[in-house]
């Protein structure tokens, strides 16, 4: 509220109202009204003005129904006519006090709001000890002590971010960090400097920086960063400080931050928080609230209160807030409505866009959202006017930090995300009575506009039931499915189910009807005259009814995978205001009908099928549509006949707006082979797109060369190739400056890929960050000819490579840089050896997989220079040779497996402190197990057709955190060691197929039982 006196104008107002109610019901109907709209006025510039004039509204529209209501004879009743023998029949008297019980909702929301808003900066925090974090403190200690003694002064400063919703407890985390003596011992002088700031002010930092007086190293803190930074920006900090005291340095930089975009493109690990558990969310609900506080709450209502905090620390602050000065009310739904009041006004600053994230409720919780198609149906719904604008709102969205799990695709566009478990019950709540999600159909509102819900669990057998009764203005339906697999579903939508539908609902104006495996589509669905939205993806029909070209108003048709649809209506030509057309994944379609060149609004067209009744295949309709932009795909570019070059042949070169190109070609087309690469030839070079082409995939194009275009090619960020009859790739001679993403696959051709060795690394790909080189098998170096170590470039940013397939490539540019994952199956391992040849080369490496190797090498030394290694596979490489697990330098590496690896002979103590997974399979050389003591955080352990192992040694005792143990066709163990018995915490043991140990483990009777009965037997299988 703006003011006190405000407030209590509305409370003295509202006891007027109530008080009248106590009266004869009509004599004060046109005050009342009046009064009504007078507090909605009043309450306009209130810190939850949404929920309060949401409440109001209520009583509002309760009052415009008792005034229609006409009265009996009896003048203080009156009785609402039944519409249909299903409606309901109400008094007035209980629609007079539904009408009463909002105003008293409105009553005590404007109490809660107002105590919330009057409690102190303190009482909204919790100032005790750190909760639940425990682990994850300590593992973020022991990253930046690792990164303080494996840093470099030439290498970037490391950089790692704590990530998470607001409140969720990152600044108190980064707090008890800060104030840890072995960070400031082995890491640097800690600097604590609020970031909020925004825009990213490197001055402003520096400044704090200096005022706070350290020396030497500086471990720098950033606290609630906002804004996305880079390295650019961490350089210029580094730069900048070292001109104001040359003696500064930073050894690493900690943000924390609600966004998990800030820093994802620097950070060299993010910690995501999640929400606490429950045990944790109850001890600190208890530890709020203190012994004995306020009124008396049973351990049931105390688990039931902390399980709606969703393990957020500032909910649970408020909800321990809300207990102790409120006390445990009987009724847990005005607990919970009081609740979710305070949440909402506590996060309402960050929801700028309420309509967009109150959507985001119309999805079930935890659900995996895919962003294009959230972004089309907020265009739909007008939250949004274009798919760039839907863009900018999802990323306003995440930058708030309400959405979690958030993957971004090679354009750093959010790709998927999931809204966290919190604010999808605030969204539900703020909106809850304009959008329904009711998985079973039955519990319907009254009037929704939107409804959600899983079509294929709902029983139609009887109609529609409540659903068609309560929500005939319905304006969107959509099917979400709360089955995540297809092969999950067992029954088809059928076409008399559909019809009801279509013909109940007339108004809609957004259908969302896909994955519900519908075969034949009715042709009711062309009276939805006022559909704007129609998603049938992933359904089986094969053709669609020509009535649906009668929607004149739709601007959205998605058809992605429908792998069954051979051909799209005759007239579609009519739906002139279609804007979007998906057909991705349509593999089944033959053609493209006639006219699609009249369809001059579009705007997305994700797939067109080249025809070959047509001297240019079609490809002249694509020319006419001059608005495309997005992702566009030509397939079966092999039926284009031959065809003479000219400008009006250039189909693509005009359209600035396509991101994403995708061309492909048919290969089981059979022609002579000169004919097909030369026809191949002449078509790509007409398919030249516009040069601010982001993506461009090109599949079986069989010419021996590119077009000369693809060296203009400079925007692109991603060049994919695949099943081409290339020999080489000139083009690629030309460094694309902006290219993160190059996929070699299955080129049977490929003998070299650029002609000229440029071996200046500054301008070599400089921002390449993942290369993949597969089933290339004549491959035998980048260039034509075999190039020495130093006459070679260097990929600066590279961090993933992956070479599969590749049994003859030996020479290409050095990878040393990789930071994340490097990959080699059946390929040669001197492209590793090479790249450990440079300094540091692999000492940020986090991923190895060494699969089908050939080669012959000693590993033991290798793994001396893996110091950030965290995963570690090697399989079906028999003739690597390692002689000892005992890797004191691999302090990050949580995760092993060896397999089928003959020459592997480990005998030495594991010596790893973080390893949490050991799996080790078809190692014959291996005779005997054991645990050095500082093994203190393994929890599985899988040991498999070891033949030779006779024994696990008694250190074995010391893995105390081992939860998970199988042995099987390990068939020379003798026995199991007398220390399992400490093992405490194992929850399961299996062994099967191990001859000398199955007698002495078998319950009751057997030697070893003993040692391992402490188990369970409900957690022991011995088979």
């Amino acid at each position: 509220m703006s003011s006190s006196g405000e407030r209590e104008t509305i409370a003295k107002t509202l006891s007027k109202v109530l008080k009248k109610y106590n009266e004869d019901f009509p004599s004060y109907s046109q005050g009342l009204l009046a009064e009504l709209e007078a507090i909605a006025r009043t309450i306009e510039n209130s810190s939850g003005k949404e929920i309060l004039q949401q409440q109001l509204g209520d009583v509002l529209a309760g009052w415009e129904k008792l005034k229609e209501a006409p009265p009996s004879d009896n003048s203080r009743r009156w009785s609402i006519k039944a519409k249909s023998s299903g409606s309901h029949h109400l008094s007035v008297d209980e629609k007079k006090n539904k009408v009463v019980e909002d105003l008293k909702r409105f009553i005590r929301t404007e109490k809660i709001l107002n105590w919330w808003k009057n409690l102190t900066e303190s009482e909204r925090e919790f100032q005790g000890r750190l909760v639940g974090r425990e682990k994850k403190e300590e593992k973020i200690i022991h990253k930046l002590i690792s990164l303080g003694e494996n840093n470099h002064p030439a290498r970037p400063v490391p950089v790692i971010a704590i990530v998470g919703l607001a409140g969720i407890g990152k600044s108190k985390l980064a707090r008890h960090i800060y104030e840890n003596d072995e960070i400031r011992k082995k890491v640097g002088c800690p600097v604590w400097v609020s970031a909020s700031d925004n825009p990213f002010n490197t001055e402003s930092i520096e400044q704090s920086v200096v005022e706070s007086n350290p020396t030497g190293r500086i471990f720098l803190i950033l606290d609630d960063l906002r804004v996305e930074i880079g390295d650019n920006e961490v350089n210029a900090l580094q730069r900048g400080i070292q001109r104001k005291d040359a003696r500064l340095s930073f050894a690493a930089i900690m943000i924390t931050s609600r966004s998990c975009l800030v820093g994802r493109n620097i950070a060299v690990k993010q910690y995501h928080l999640a929400g606490l558990n429950e045990e944790a969310s109850r001890t600190l609900l208890q530890e709020i609230r203190g012994q004995g506080a306020g009124t008396s709450v049973t351990d049931d209502m105390t688990r039931k209160m902390a399980g709606q905090c969703r393990g957020v620390p500032r909910a649970i602050i408020a909800m321990a807030r809300l207990l102790s000065s409120h006390g445990a009310s009987d009724q847990l739904a005005e607990l919970t409505e009081n609740f979710l009041t305070v949440t909402y006004s506590c996060y309402q600053e960050q929801l700028l866009d309420k309509p967009c994230f109150t959507y985001l409720s119309l999805f079930p919780r935890d659900c995996l959202i895919d962003a294009k198609r959230l972004i089309c149906l907020w265009m739909a719904e007008e939250f949004a006017k274009t798919e760039g604008d839907g863009r900018n709102r999802l990323r306003e969205l995440c930058e708030s930090g309400i959405l979690q799990d958030v993957e971004e695709d090679e354009l750093g566009l959010v790709s998927s995300f999931r809204l966290h478990p919190l604010m999808h019950d605030v969204a539900r709540f703020v909106d809850r009575d304009n959008i329904t999600v009711d998985p079973n159909g039955q519990k319907v509102h009254k009037n929704p506009r939107r409804a959600s819900f899983d079509l294929m669990s709902l029983d139609f057998s009887r109609g529609i039931s409540a659903l068609g009764e309560e929500a005939k203005e319905l304006k969107t339906i959509l099917s979400i499915s709360e089955t995540q697999s297809r092969l999950q579903r067992q029954n088809a939508m059928t076409a008399p189910v559909l019809d009801s539908i279509f013909k109940s609902f007339k108004k809609l104006c957004v259908l969302d009807i896909r994955d519900l495996r519908i075969v034949k589509l009715p042709n009711s669905i062309g009276d939805l005259g006022d559909l704007l939205h129609l998603d049938l993806s992933l359904n089986n029909m094969d053709k669609l009814p020509n009535s649906i070209t009668k929607l004149s108003k739709l601007q959205t048709l998605k058809l992605s995978c429908c792998y069954h649809l051979k051909e799209l209506p005759k007239d579609i030509y009519n739906l002139t205001n279609l804007k979007h057309l998906h057909l991705d994944g349509c593999l089944a379609l033959t053609n493209m009908p006639r006219k699609m060149n009249e369809l001059k609004n579009l705007y997305s067209l994700s797939a067109f099928v080249a025809s070959k009744n047509d001297s240019k295949g079609g490809l002249g309709d694509l020319d006419d549509l001059t608005n495309l932009e997005g992702d566009l795909e030509i397939l079966c570019l092999n039926r284009v006949p031959q065809f003479q070059q000219t400008q009006k042949t250039m189909f693509l070169e005009g359209k600035r707006s396509i991101q994403r190109l995708t061309l492909g070609w048919d290969t089981e087309d059979e022609r002579e082979e000169k004919e097909e690469e030369q026809r191949h030839k002449t078509l790509l070079q007409s398919l030249k797109p516009h040069s601010e082409l982001k993506v461009l995939n090109l599949v079986g194009y069989q010419g021996s060369g590119l077009s000369d275009w693809f060296s203009t090619s400079l925007n692109l960020v991603k060049l994919s190739l695949c099943d081409s009859g290339c020999k080489s790739l000139e083009p690629l001679n030309q460094n694309l400056p902006k290219i993160k993403i190059l996929e070699l696959l299955r080129l049977d051709n490929l003998e070299y890929i650029a002609q000229d060795a440029n071996n200046n690394t500054a301008s070599f790909y400089p921002v390449l960050e993942e290369l993949t080189i597969s089933d290339c098998p004549k491959l035998k170096y980048w260039w034509p000819t075999e190039k020495e170590l130093k006459e070679r470039p260097s990929f600066a940013k590279i961090s993933k490579l992956c070479v599969s397939d590749c049994p003859l490539l030996t020479c290409m540019p050095l990878c040393g840089a990789l930071d994340k994952d490097l990959f080699l199956v059946d390929s040669s391992l001197r492209l590793m050896a090479d790249a450990m040849s440079q300094q540091g080369g692999l000492s940020q490496l986090k991923y190895l997989l060494i699969y089908g190797v050939r080669d012959s090498y000693q590993l033991d030394q290798w793994f001396k220079n893996l110091n950030s290694l965290e995963k570690l596979h090697i399989q079906n490489c028999n003739n690597l040779k390692l002689l000892s697990l005992d890797f004191q330098n691999l302090t990050s590496l949580h995760r092993v497996t060896f397999a089928n690896c003959a020459e592997f002979n480990p005998d030495a103590s594991i010596n790893l402190k973080n390893l949490r997974y050991l799996e080790l399979i078809e190692i014959p050389i291996l005779k005997s197990l054991s645990f050095d003591e500082s093994v203190t955080s393994l929890r599985e352990l899988y040991l498999h057709d070891c033949n030779g192992l006779t024994s696990i040694s008694d250190t074995i005792g010391n893995v105390t955190s081992l939860r998970k143990l199988e042995i099987s066709k390990c068939n020379k163990l003798e026995s199991m060691p007398k220390a399992m018995e400490k093992l405490k915490n194992l929850s399961s043991l299996i062994i099967s197929d191990c001859a000398l140990l199955l007698p002495r483990c078998q319950p009751e009777t057997g030697d070893d039982w003993p040692q391992i009965k402490h188990i369970g037997k409900e957690n022991i299988q011995v088979k």
